[in-house]
């Protein structure tokens, strides 16, 4: 909790958490472009002068609400780095995410960050470099253990380690896409087994 004073009277306290979460409450619900300043402020229950104190305007909200759900997202690398065999962590990798984004509470089911890809084009500069630069990260991390599990001979023969990055990230998206059309949780894994295939031994 932040107190920013007014320039007369008492202090007014802002919940800058509390607001993050019901734009992103918003964004899920409504989409990200029907989703305006003045929604957030009345729901919210706070003043858009003091969203634009804090966020400058709504590019800058979406940036944080997505750097927000970015730090807790399911699809992080922890378990491709605990697991002896690079197959058994992408398996993980892939169970976890497809575990997370059709979850009975999960609403709705999917990823936020993939639903703005579509858009990006048409979103703010601010949000456009963060989304920019985890989708260049993002490869370029995982491209790092694969090429540890490729000095252990846990990758096929002549395999490039940034194109098998690229392929296995862009999958993720991929998985977004079939879980909003409602493709089984049986069929998903299953698919993804076949992209894991198609890299490992």
């Amino acid at each position: 909790m932040i107190s920013a004073p007014k320039k007369h009277g008492r202090p007014v306290s802002f919940d800058r958490d509390r607001t993050i979460q019901t734009a992103l409450d918003l964004y899920w619900r409504q989409g990200v472009l029907a989703t305006s300043l003045n929604q957030v402020a009345r729901i919210s229950n706070v003043s858009k002068p003091t969203l634009y104190r804090y966020f400058e305007n709504e590019d800058g909200l979406l940036h944080d609400v997505l750097e927000s759900y970015l730090a807790t997202s399911a699809d992080k690398f922890d378990c491709l780095r605990e697991q002896a065999h690079i197959r058994d962590g992408l398996t993980e990798w892939f169970s976890n995410i497809i575990t997370a984004w059709t979850a009975k509470d999960a609403s709705p089911h999917g990823c936020l960050f993939c639903d703005c890809l579509h858009e990006i084009d048409r979103l703010g500069t601010k949000s456009q470099s963060l989304m920019k630069t985890h989708l260049q990260q993002q490869p370029q991390q995982l491209a790092k253990i694969l090429s540890h599990a490729r000095d252990k001979g846990q990758l096929k023969d002549g395999i490039d380690i940034d194109q098998a990055a690229l392929y296995l990230t862009s999958h993720v998206v991929a998985l977004n896409t079939m879980v909003k059309m409602d493709i089984p949780v049986e069929q998903l894994l299953a698919t993804s087994d076949l992209v894991v295939g198609a890299v490992v031994r």
